[in-house]
């Protein structure tokens, strides 16, 4: 468990369920090839990003991208973004999948 610097997100390293969704906190999955997030969690990032100041650092990128999960379902993505994050106390940009329908 990692807390970075508020009001940017705490990453978790492992699984939560489905059902007890925490806007400010992401997993961090070591094994997958892409990163994904849906809407929910892209707006609150970017909101928390915009009320640190740092909304210029914030990238976008056009792509036309197809995930299929484990339950089968193909999931249609058509942004990459890209933002500053605190992760292990250390300043990055976190790169992912916009898949506003999740």
């Amino acid at each position: 468990h990692i807390e970075p610097a508020s009001p940017l997100v705490t990453v978790y390293e492992g699984s939560v369920l489905r059902d007890n969704v925490d806007l400010a906190h992401s997993i961090i999955d070591t094994g997958a090839a892409s990163s994904v997030a849906g809407g929910e969690w892209t707006l609150d990032y970017l909101s928390r990003i915009d009320d640190c100041g740092l909304g210029e650092y914030v990238m976008r990128e056009t792509v036309d991208e197809a995930f299929k999960f484990g339950d089968g379902a193909v999931v249609h993505c058509g942004e990459k973004l890209s933002a500053p994050a605190i992760i292990a106390g250390r300043p990055t940009m976190l790169a992912w999948r916009h898949l506003p329908g999740l």
